[in-house]
């Protein structure tokens, strides 16, 4: 087995890493909230915009505030 060059030049390899620097730009993610969702998530078969529904968590304030006293929670 031959090993075959990925790219011919140095000015090739050039481009071409700037245009996927380009591409690849960091995601804003100001927009997006994060929420607790029911372990119906993990089953494939519950394919359903239920497995998306924020969820309470009876207790999750006392309990963090258990494990991490003085940090407040969002």
């Amino acid at each position: 087995m031959q090993h075959q060059e990925v790219y011919q030049s140095d000015e090739n390899l050039v481009s071409w890493l700037n245009a996927l620097s380009e591409t690849l730009r960091p995601f804003n993610a100001g927009p997006m909230k994060s929420y607790p969702v029911s372990t119906r998530v993990n089953a494939p078969k519950n394919d359903d915009p239920e497995c998306a529904a924020e969820i309470a968590l009876q207790g999750a304030t006392d309990r963090a505030e258990q494990l991490l006293p003085g940090v407040l929670l969002p």
